[in-house]
């Protein structure tokens, strides 16, 4: 700060003050934060979990990258995830940034549900945009997935996120038993597909896709993209 105010952060300020630097970018951004009244972990959570951030699909893009670093789907609460071990699943790189994996932010209760959803979802306007709705596909597969209903749904997860052969072919079959019929340029879009390790913990989900999971998941979500993004500040 200058005068109690933060000094130009541009390489040559014309007040000749406020170069930029590594420790002072790290200070403004801090300063913002506060300005903003969030210097705690609850409050960020409390307001991002809150937050319509589908609205800024480049933000909310980055806190499911950030969210999903080193995440592992949680065995005690199946549909979340938790933090694991260094390495695991490295998202914040320039390449998975690019990835066509990771490209579009999909909505897993649909912005316009059916009548099988949950409908205190829709009951307020902002709730699908919540982060805890949202999860990242490539293009076809978010486009194959589109609006169907859960159980639908979550058997699409289960094999875009299957680990081997064995596990697709098996999650491939449980399609008949959730009533579940494709055309054939779906299924060729899953025998194409990618392991996508984003959808695993979803599929893993069991019970319905409600509002109450959505605003829980939307608080994980916002806990562990604070404690990736925070350490960045120290």
């Amino acid at each position: 700060k200058v005068n109690g105010k933060l000094g130009p952060l541009a390489a040559r300020p014309r007040s000749g003050v406020g170069s930029v630097s590594l420790s002072n970018y790290k200070k403004a951004l801090l300063h913002f934060l506060e300005e903003a009244g969030i210097s705690e972990k609850n409050e960020w959570v409390r307001r991002v979990a809150k937050a319509q951030i589908y609205r800024q699909k480049t933000l909310a893009r980055f806190l499911l990258f950030a969210a999903s670093e080193n995440a592992i789907p949680d065995c005690k609460d199946p549909g979340l995830v938790v933090s694991g071990r260094l390495g695991l699943l490295p998202m914040l790189t320039p390449k998975n940034w690019n990835n066509k994996d990771y490209l579009t932010v999909e909505h897993v209760a649909p912005q316009s549900g059916r009548s099988t959803w949950d409908q205190k979802i829709y009951d307020e306007p902002e709730t699908v945009d919540l982060l805890g709705n949202l999860t990242l596909l490539p293009m076809r597969e978010n486009s194959m997935v589109g609006d169907k209903e859960w159980q639908h749904k979550k058997a699409l997860y289960q094999v875009l996120s299957a680990q081997d052969q064995a596990e697709f072919d098996q999650y491939m079959k449980n399609f008949s038993s959730v009533g579940l019929s494709l055309s054939h340029k779906a299924k060729e879009i899953l025998d194409e597909a990618n392991y996508l390790p984003l959808c695993r913990s979803i599929g893993q989900r069991v019970g319905d896709w409600d509002l109450d999971f959505i605003k829980k998941r939307s608080e994980r979500l916002s806990e562990l993209a604070w404690d990736r993004m925070r350490a960045w500040l120290n």
